[in-house]
């Protein structure tokens, strides 16, 4: 099963953390800075960790250099 997550991310933050939002989404915030992927490779982690599967499992597919980025979740059981 594939579950489309969008995710508002915070980088450069003193504190890691993921945590749904009211509307659905999710937000995290990560320490990495958004230089070369570091950022987004952080959420993916967090992403993974959050629906118990493996990183490999999660894709970005849009907000590549924005704040706003839809992921893409494979196997996730909910």
């Amino acid at each position: 099963m594939k579950r489309k997550v969008l995710v508002l991310v915070k980088s450069n933050s003193r504190k890691i953390g993921f945590e749904a939002r009211a509307d659905g989404s999710f937000s995290a915030a990560v320490k990495e800075p958004p230089v070369k992927g570091a950022a987004n490779t952080s959420v993916a982690r967090l992403i993974a960790t959050h629906f118990n599967v493996p990183i490999r499992s999660v894709r970005l597919v849009t907000g590549h250099t924005g704040k706003k980025k839809l992921f893409e979740v494979e196997d996730a059981d909910l």
